[in-house]
């Protein structure tokens, strides 16, 4: 949320500063005001002088020093002189300071646990177990204090856990969903356990729900589907929603939401896919045969190169290549490519109804959008003769080596196409996605 700064009589507060207004003038201490005006001005009082017109007005308005105007010249460098020789700014006044601790808490008042915990994590302690003086206050929260964690990050839990160490007689208890705050160490423990149990259940339950759910998506499709095909007419092209333990794990807000839309390509018996498993999202070719695999994923990035006048970097194991290639050698470069991509069409890619398909993919980490562009290798095994849910494995970047996940076909809606979005993830698009985030 925007936050709002607090204005009153003359001064304003907004994250953690209270300053003047006009000049927007922080106050410096006296014993620092006198060392850089006293007995003559320091660079660093020029400075000061230089960068704030309001800087002499400033500091008199923070001590509470009452002055005709007149009696500023210039830029108030002798008026503040004579005021700190005559002790008139060695304090503070108790009305200013109290409207300083009363605008403070005002602003902090603006905000949630949430945007505490994931942006302010210094003032959660602050708000709730300490007086305007920065010292404990037990009667401020006599209540054990549930602190929601992000999912995303320990740094913000750790810097709030490093805040509570430093107030005497304060106690918590750190679970994987919220942090329990108080003053009485039974008394967090016992709601941290009471809490945690009710997450637990509640937990189980959506669980449950989201289960049932998606198992009556699958049902309802294959009741649908049974009805218009013959054992020999099934195919793996579909819309299916994944299971996968390991990013669940890890990333549980990833549960609801993982997919694997698979088509059929331009070749027969090879497939295309794009997926979304949260954390990672990319495409997948995919066939029955090793080769015919292989012999696709070379003729899309050949496709690329040549679209994109890149076959200088193309590397033919028969035959050297020279920079200044002139246009008869690009002409039967391309037949060379042209012949090579008819022997896919040559293979054999299907049986009828494959079981196992081999899959390679590409992609990019969603946190961090970086490009995983290097081919990863995989399989996928139909646990039935109509082909509408599979077991599959992979290896997964930063999830790790030969991850497995179950996916269930909910739809037939995926459709047909060249899947030419392989070529996405290039190392040309990793090297913009890689020079964009420093931007």
């Amino acid at each position: 949320m925007p936050y709002t700064h607090v204005f009153r009589d003359g001064f304003e507060f907004g994250f953690d500063r209270f300053f003047t207004v006009p000049g927007g003038t922080e106050r410096v201490e006296p014993q620092e005001l006198r060392a850089m005006f006293l007995p003559k001005l320091t660079p660093e009082a020029k400075k000061k002088l230089q960068d704030n017109y309001n800087f002499v007005p400033g500091q008199l308005k923070h001590y509470g020093v009452d002055y005709d105007e007149n009696e500023l010249t210039g830029n108030g460098t002798n008026f503040l002189k004579k005021m700190l020789a005559a002790g008139k700014i060695d304090k503070v006044p108790d009305h200013i300071e109290q409207l300083r601790l009363r605008m403070s808490t005002e602003w902090h008042n603006q905000l949630t646990l949430e945007e505490m915990i994931d942006t302010h994590q210094e003032w959660l302690i602050k708000k709730y177990f300490l007086d305007v003086l920065g010292r404990p206050d037990r009667t401020k929260t006599t209540y054990v204090l549930v602190v929601p964690l992000p999912s995303r990050s320990t740094y913000c839990v750790s810097k709030v856990i490093d805040a509570a160490d430093q107030v005497s007689g304060l106690h918590y208890d750190n679970r994987r969903e919220s942090l329990y705050i108080g003053w009485d160490q039974a008394a967090v423990e016992t709601a941290a356990k009471g809490h945690a149990e009710r997450i637990e259940r509640q937990r189980t339950k959506e669980k449950n729900d989201r289960d049932q759910e998606r198992n009556s998506m699958h049902t309802e499709y294959l009741q649908k589907a049974r009805a218009k095909h013959t054992k020999e007419d099934w195919s793996p092209a579909g819309s299916f929603i994944v299971d996968c333990d390991a990013v669940e794990d890890q990333w549980p807000y990833c549960a609801d939401n993982m997919t694997l839309d698979l088509c059929e390509t331009d070749q027969h018996g090879v497939f295309g896919a794009s997926f979304d498993f949260g954390i990672l999202e990319g495409v997948m070719i995919l066939s029955s045969s090793k080769t015919a695999l292989q012999l696709y994923c070379d003729q899309l990035e050949r496709k690329r190169m040549l679209d994109d006048d890149e076959y200088e970097y193309f590397e033919d194991e028969d035959e050297d290549e020279d920079e200044d290639e002139d246009e008869s050698a690009v002409g039967s470069k391309r037949k060379a490519v042209a012949e090579r991509d008819q022997s896919l069409k040559k293979q054999k890619v299907w049986d009828g109804n494959p079981r196992k398909l081999f899959l390679r993919w590409k992609g990019a980490d969603t946190s961090e959008g970086q490009i995983l562009y290097e081919a990863e290798e995989g399989s996928i095994t139909f646990r039935d003769a109509e082909l509408s849910a599979f077991t599959g494995n992979m290896d997964m970047a930063f999830v790790g080596r030969k991850v497995s996940f179950t996916a269930r076909k909910v739809s037939e809606s995926a459709g047909q196409g060249s899947f030419e979005s392989w070529n996405d993830y290039s190392f040309a698009a990793y090297e913009r996605a890689r020079v964009g985030r420093w931007k």
